[in-house]
């Protein structure tokens, strides 16, 4: 069972320039047609489905759950 709660949004106990710089990266990489990533392809089927300003929040989300991840483990983001 999946213990976390994607009813709200990015959390404010964090600091507000990150949750500032998040949401810009997100509104970036969103809106860039050119090369789509499998990350912004989930980006796009939530906003068919949510709307956009939904989808952007969510997107977020998931761009800092990954920075943290790869951030962890040193890892290099691959886009394909």
């Amino acid at each position: 069972m999946d213990e976390r709660d994607t009813s709200r949004p990015i959390s404010k106990a964090s600091d507000r320039m990150l949750r500032g710089l998040l949401h810009e990266a997100a509104n970036v990489l969103f809106s860039q047609a050119e090369r789509r990533s499998a990350l912004q392809q989930w980006g796009m089927n939530i906003a068919e489905a949510r709307g956009v300003k939904p989808a952007r929040l969510a997107f977020a989300r998931k761009l800092a759950a990954l920075l943290n991840s790869l951030w962890l483990d040193e890892t290099a983001f691959r886009w394909a």
